[in-house]
């Protein structure tokens, strides 16, 4: 008998040392619940004080905890600082300067206005007579022809490839109908678009005008039978992967399709409302239910969402109830709906970067991985850098902090 007791004895213990009967406990079990966003969240709370919630059941020890590092500018703005490339543009009693990352005054502010840099180069309006100039991180600056004019159209103006678009005015042209001119980072200008002609940016590495494209050698290689988007009662909502999501009238029904950069139909004028295609699928309305088709057209995800917007970085934000959450391609809630109808109001804020980051809140700030742990950061949002994941906030204090991903 004394033997038989010995060993259910040891058996205990070792059951005990297992673990296999431990409970548990209340810290546990809430580390996997999905957060519910606060809306009485306290914005005092310090960057020190930065809370960060698990929003699926992935392990902690497994994840990388969110961090950001704040900046302290060295001039105080009331309007935020608009990060690129490692230059904050900011305004300084009308005047636009430019910070380095770590808070400190590159450019003194002496400009009327400053574009965002890009590929190290920006183009600002000098205050005093208008003039347009090139300048770089040092401050050099580039004179560039009096024939331009300064366009604050964000798809101007701003370097890619070594090339920025700038305006020419009626005025400045011969044939009065103004012009887009192409210039390189030495201020030469290296191509010339005739009429009112907009950039619309890069499709498959060549450059997309309203009704153009041209290849890098400025070799025009397509051209829309409806230039204007007008014409023929189209109209260009659109574009991304080279497929252009368009709409026009089908027997008195305004409905949308998806057309390629030739202007052929890709996909049948038959949606009630069609979302940017992105990542091989598109979110498409039906009998105001949101679901997903791929590039040719075929249902992949059925119409059950109240919203849909765009796939980005593998996940998509769809919306249930007035909530907000992620689905993957397959379908899956990745991450629960529970953010506000706030997220609706902006595209590119509210979708998953590169660096796997999303802002799914502005009052409070509060950002997200692709496994839902999230950050709140104190202050209201002013700026948000979506690509480079940098923001300013105002604080409780009226004055303004840098928040950059710690990578």
């Amino acid at each position: 008998m004394k033997r038989l007791l010995g060993v259910f004895m040891i058996v205990c213990i070792l059951f005990s040392l297992s673990g296999c009967g431990k409970k548990t406990s209340a810290i546990d079990s809430q580390s996997n619940k999905i957060p519910q966003v606060d809306q009485n969240n306290n914005p005092e709370k310090s960057i020190s004080d930065q809370k960060v919630s698990k929003a699926t059941s992935v392990s902690q020890e497994k994840v990388k905890k969110i961090e950001f590092e704040e900046i302290v500018p060295e001039v105080p703005t009331v309007n935020g600082y608009i990060f690129s490339n490692g230059m904050g543009s900011f305004n300084y009693n009308g005047k636009y300067g430019y910070i380095g990352e770590d808070g400190k005054v590159k450019i003194e502010p002496k400009y009327h206005y400053g574009m965002t840099f890009n590929e190290n180069y920006a183009i600002v309006d000098k205050a005093d007579d208008r003039a347009l100039f090139i300048i770089d991180k040092q401050g050099n600056e580039i004179p560039l022809s009096t024939d331009y004019e300064f366009n604050y159209d964000y798809g101007l103006n701003k370097f890619v490839d070594g090339v920025a678009f700038i305006r020419v005015p009626m005025r400045k042209t011969a044939n009065n109908k103004g012009a887009l001119a192409a210039i390189d980072t030495t201020g030469k200008e290296i191509f010339r678009i005739e009429g009112l002609v907009r950039f619309a940016g890069m499709v498959k590495g060549n450059y997309m005008f309203n009704g153009l494209i041209y290849d890098k050698s400025w070799k025009k290689i397509s051209e829309f039978p409806f230039p204007n988007f007008n014409e023929f009662g189209y109209k260009l909502v659109n574009y991304q992967d080279g497929l252009i999501c368009a709409r026009k009238e089908v027997n008195g029904s305004l409905l949308y399709g998806i057309i390629d950069t030739e202007g052929k139909t890709v996909i049948d004028f038959k949606f009630e409302e069609l979302k940017v295609p992105s990542d091989g699928m598109i979110a498409f309305k039906k009998y105001g239910k949101w679901g997903f088709i791929d590039y040719t057209g075929k249902v992949v995800i059925e119409p059950t969402y109240d919203e849909a917007y765009a796939f980005s970085n593998g996940l998509c934000q769809v919306k249930i109830a007035n909530k907000f959450g992620f689905i993957d391609s397959q379908n899956k809630m990745v991450i629960a709906p529970t953010y506000n109808d706030i997220l609706s109001k902006t595209d590119d804020y509210f979708k998953f970067n590169d660096d796997g980051i999303a802002l799914v809140s502005i009052t409070p700030v509060i950002l997200i991985d692709k496994t839902g742990q999230a950050i709140t950061l104190n202050g209201g949002l002013l700026t948000f850098n979506w690509k480079e994941s940098i923001l300013s906030l105002v604080n409780s204090d009226k004055k303004t902090r840098v928040y950059k991903l710690k990578k």
